[in-house]
């Protein structure tokens, strides 16, 4: 029972419990992750690269040889906004390892429809992986971004995978969402 319910002087005993089955995931996933500094900063959610976002500017970052769990990685040049990440070079990527179902991103270009490539594991996202918003062409997976919103860039086996964005200058990304 919500706390700040009763102490606002509520009395919720007589209240019917809830029929809504209960679809809360009963397994461990990688929590929801944002990429400006306004929102990741101060829940702890830094970038993995050394030294961290360089918040409010642009910075080159490089891949180090081993990534940590449930934490996103860069690769190539990005402003660090207040809300987003911009990629401020073509080909920078954004890299994270976690552990779900299914990879949400939230997304938008600035430069109306663009391809990103994803990978899953090192390889071309598959059939037994590819989320609605991804689609294989010559053997490339590629999100094709159209508009501002969520994208499902993966779904799948629930399992721990390395999943891996090659984007274009202008792209822009909010947070990851999981499921």
């Amino acid at each position: 029972m919500p706390v700040w319910i009763t102490e606002a002087g509520y009395d919720i005993s007589t209240m019917p419990s809830s029929t809504v089955t209960d679809t809360t995931p009963d397994f461990p996933q990688t929590p929801e992750l944002y990429a400006g500094y306004n929102f990741n900063l101060p829940r702890g959610q830094n970038i993995g690269n050394a030294g961290g976002l360089k918040a409010g500017t642009t910075a080159t970052y490089t891949l180090p040889i081993d990534i940590d769990e449930d934490t996103i990685y860069l690769s190539g040049k990005w402003i660090s906004n207040e809300q987003s990440l911009e990629a401020a070079e073509d080909n920078a990527k954004i890299v994270l390892n976690y552990r779900s179902t299914a990879v949400n991103i939230v997304i938008e270009t600035a430069d109306g429809s663009q391809n990103v490539q994803v990978t899953l594991d090192g390889k071309a996202v598959t059939d037994a992986f590819d989320g609605r918003d991804v689609q294989l062409k010559d053997g490339t997976s590629v999100l094709t971004v159209v508009e501002p919103r969520l994208y499902n860039a993966i779904f799948g086996e629930y399992g721990r995978h390395t999943v891996e964005f090659t984007v274009p200058k202008g792209f822009s990304f909010y947070a990851f969402t999981f499921g």
